[in-house]
């Protein structure tokens, strides 16, 4: 007959034959105690930001944490990624006339196309007359940006609950984690999955790992993360065989676990052990144990494959018409440039023979030809160069 330890319980084993009573349930605790009360799984207690928080959601494979999980880490469970890139949340309010087009969404970076009508904003479709401002690109290598993106989250003083706290409110205490990062396993219970007072047992350790369901990284930790990240996006790029070259979804990147593989470099989960010195004590379904998921579930709603926002420089000058080896005047410029919903409706050369399908198509839906358009212009010094 087979036993199992778990963190949390009147008895530290349970059978794992049919339960035959209440007490053998995983996590149960008779004592009312919080620190005991071991959360595994997050419910929605309000409409979710990022579909990176729907690694709780059962998929028809029946997968822990399937969505969000790289390529690698199911094997040979097909990866589900391409959610990614063929759905977005708009964190549009449903179901409402209250909420106008010009107050902000609960998720900020949304901005709708101006003079949209609530009802289009609420459809579907959506994803035409909304603007994401400031998405990041996958394939970035700069260590900064991802640090940046990385750094996203910060909780300052914190106040979870704690039945004999008193600080800010009664029921409630507070942890410093200012100048830190977080990121959440229980995103949206975060408050109810911290107080925990615990020994040095295997079991006392679990517990406090399991119970925890957040991660607050240093500054030092996040800069590490973030080298670790583009060191292999370079490495995927200069790569000789295999997988090579950019990112060219969000399905290929996540699939790719480079955020999976920079988490395992940087040793961030080296401490969640029972036992420092013995890998095989890992917890790794611990919510202390920080994922590739949970890193998602905090950026997902912000990253492409693809810029949509260029910067595009030009140079003129003009020389004597005497003497052509002598520069008159130079110029130099800068634009910035935004491919937006809209299709251009020029008209292209229909000659068989001539057709370039990379080429404006009338606004015809599903083809190539989307408006670029100039969104800032300026005049350069030749330092500026």
């Amino acid at each position: 007959m087979f036993f199992f330890e778990y963190p949390g319980g009147d008895n530290p084993f349970s059978n794992s034959t049919i339960q035959s009573s209440v007490t053998d349930l995983l996590g149960y605790n008779s004592d009312a105690s919080i620190e005991n009360n071991i959360p595994l799984l997050g419910l929605p207690r309000q409409e979710f930001l990022s579909l990176g928080a729907l690694q709780m959601a059962e998929f028809p494979s029946g997968l822990k944490a399937h969505l969000g999980a790289s390529d690698a880490s199911i094997s040979p469970v097909a990866p589900i990624n391409e959610v990614f890139d063929r759905f977005f949340l708009s964190t549009v309010p449903q179901g409402t006339t209250t909420w106008t087009p010009s107050a902000p969404l609960p998720n900020s970076r949304m901005q709708p196309v101006q003079g949209t009508a609530i009802g289009d904003l609420q459809d579907p479709d959506s994803a035409e007359h909304l603007y994401l401002e400031g998405a990041f690109n996958v394939n970035s290598t700069s260590i900064e940006a991802w640090a940046s993106l990385l750094k996203g989250v910060r909780l300052g003083n914190w106040a979870y609950d704690d039945p004999l706290g008193s600080t800010p409110v009664a029921g409630q205490s507070e942890v410093d984690v200012t100048g830190e990062y977080q990121f959440l396993r229980f995103g949206q219970t975060a408050e109810e999955t911290w107080l925990g007072s615990y020994d040095m047992s295997d079991l006392g350790k679990s517990r406090e790992f399991f119970r925890k369901g957040m991660r607050s990284l240093t500054d030092a930790e996040v800069e590490t993360l973030a080298t670790e990240i583009v060191e292999l996006i370079r490495t995927r790029r200069q790569a000789l065989s295999g997988t090579v070259g950019p990112f060219v979804s969000l399905e290929d990147f996540v699939d790719s676990g480079v955020i999976e593989g920079a988490i395992a470099a940087a040793g961030l989960n080296d401490a969640v052990r029972t036992d420092l010195a013995d890998p095989l004590t890992e917890l790794a379904y611990a919510s202390s144990f920080l994922t590739q998921q949970d890193v998602l579930a905090a950026i997902a709603p912000f990253l492409s494959a693809r810029s949509d926002t260029f910067v595009i420089r030009a140079y003129g000058d003009s020389v004597n018409p005497f003497d052509a080896t002598k520069t008159v005047v130079r110029a130099y410029c800068e634009v910035i440039v935004q491919r937006v919903h809209a299709k251009d409706e020029t008209e292209y050369d229909v000659t068989p023979g001539n057709q370039d399908p990379m080429l404006p198509t009338l606004n015809t839906p599903g083809n190539y030809g989307r408006e670029y358009r100039v969104i800032a212009f300026r005049w350069l010094t030749g330092d500026e160069i």
